[in-house]
């Protein structure tokens, strides 16, 4: 590895070093530097060592909690339509358990005493039963038709991030450009993009640090969404794009430029490992008023680059 890879590497490491302290110490502890296959091997060994199965019965009873409405305890959150519903379960009558990636691509059956890919919590989202069986097993893609389907704008980060454990999680599944066969999802090229257009918030965090507390283990498209490009696209490491970026003035006070990158992305990320804003970057600059005074990282995405950056926003 070259010496400026190096140094970015260390670079992005001293960046991002506030974004994750929540969290457990340690736990992607030996990934900085990997990429590609390798990467999606070390993240394999993190989620499956001392990896906690749930039954698809008990998944039953904790959905209500990983997808529970923030406004009202008693209610879950539907994927797909996005409506509040009570989280109680009534034998699936009015919601049931979807399978993102489908169940009859998983190429597992699945009963309630089951504890396989089909049980795994990450996977399993609370959804309409009347949506669920409209999507069947469709795989995902920007319209509808026959074959694919299309959720909501707001999820559509979140069940990328899904289908993107499920593949470093189980090495037999596999996300694809065509349409999938058995241990096969898709779109992957879709997928990336949804990626970056619905970044992580915090409904998906909260879920995440649920089923980390059943499962004992995480999501960590989640916990670092740069992993995403590290392994589907590793040429992403642009050291002279990332040495040409800046981002200025820092402190800043009320306008945050960046300079050097025009059609891009942003999540700004507090101390907290929070994304407090995002958006897409307009004539380079960023109007950060409304940011209380602290330590912040940006990262800054494009089709092809991740890279983050620090800054302290002042009164």
């Amino acid at each position: 590895m070259s010496k400026k890879i190096l140094l970015f590497i260390q670079f992005l490491v001293l960046s991002t070093t506030i974004l994750f302290s929540q969290i457990p110490t340690g736990y992607y502890e030996g990934a900085e530097g990997l990429t590609g296959t390798d990467l999606e091997l070390f993240l394999r060994g993190v989620v499956t060592e001392g990896y906690n199965g749930i039954s698809y019965g008990d998944s039953r009873y904790i959905l209500d909690e990983t997808d529970q409405d923030p406004n009202n305890e008693n209610n879950v959150i539907l994927l797909y339509l996005g409506t509040s519903v009570s989280g109680t379960w009534d034998a699936g009558a009015t919601w049931n358990r979807e399978h993102v990636w489908p169940q009859s691509l998983l190429g597992v059956s699945v009963t309630n005493s089951s504890i396989n890919e089909g049980s795994d919590l990450h996977n399993l989202k609370p959804a309409n039963p009347s949506e669920n069986s409209s999507r069947s097993n469709d795989y995902f893609d920007n319209y509808r038709s026959a074959d694919t389907y299309e959720p909501r704008d707001e999820v559509k980060g979140d069940i990328a991030r899904i289908l993107f454990y499920m593949t470093v999680r189980y090495s037999n599944l596999e996300l694809v450009n065509t349409p999938p066969a058995t241990h096969e999802m898709a779109k992957l090229d879709v997928l990336l993009e949804w990626h970056n257009q619905d970044p992580v918030d915090d409904f998906e965090r909260n879920r995440n640090e649920v089923i980390y507390s059943y499962q004992n283990n995480r999501n960590p498209f989640i916990d670092r969404p740069e992993f995403v490009s590290s392994i589907w696209n590793p040429t992403s490491v642009n050291l002279s794009l990332a040495e040409n970026i800046r981002v200025f003035p820092n402190p800043a006070t009320s306008i945050l430029y960046v300079d050097g990158l025009k059609e891009a992305s942003y999540s700004i990320i507090n101390i907290l490992g929070r994304q407090v804003q995002h958006g897409t970057l307009e004539n380079e600059a960023i109007n950060v008023s409304a940011l209380p005074q602290g330590k912040y990282i940006i990262l800054i995405e494009d089709k092809a680059t991740v890279i983050a950056k620090s800054f302290v926003k002042l009164p």
